[in-house]
């Protein structure tokens, strides 16, 4: 694998917090999910939010014990994400992930074993995936 891949279609730039701190630190299990979830798809998917320093996290209004939060010694858990063909996105996740929240045109996918387990939910309509 080329330095920088976490898998053969997800690189860790596309984890990385948006607000320019640069933190990216990714659990291996999340990225191979979201890899067999991309495999499932057949097409690319768009990490709208991945990594979030705790900063960055409050300035979006995050929830305190966000799957996102990522330090030095925390790993991303869970990721917003979106493709093309959003209905085989959400079937693949909920067949791939225990922890499914599902938005008018994105997923959230976690895998924190700590948070309730497993756990699906729907966002109120309106709300946007948080960059």
């Amino acid at each position: 694998m080329k330095p920088g891949q976490l898998t053969n279609d997800f690189t860790m730039k596309e984890f990385q917090c948006k607000c320019g701190c640069g933190i990216v630190l990714v659990e291996f299990e999340l990225a191979n999910k979201l890899q067999e979830l991309r495999d499932f798809v057949g097409e690319p998917i768009n990490i709208n939010s991945g990594c979030r320093c705790p900063t960055h996290n409050k300035n979006v209004g995050g929830k305190k014990t966000s799957e996102h939060i990522t330090t030095d010694s925390r790993a991303l858990k869970g990721a917003d994400i979106r493709c093309r063909n959003r209905f085989k996105l959400a079937q693949g996740a909920f067949n791939i992930f225990k922890r499914v929240g599902v938005a008018k045109t994105w997923l959230h996918v976690g895998i924190d074993k700590s948070k309730p387990y497993p756990s699906y939910w729907i966002y109120p309509p309106g709300r946007k995936s948080r960059k």
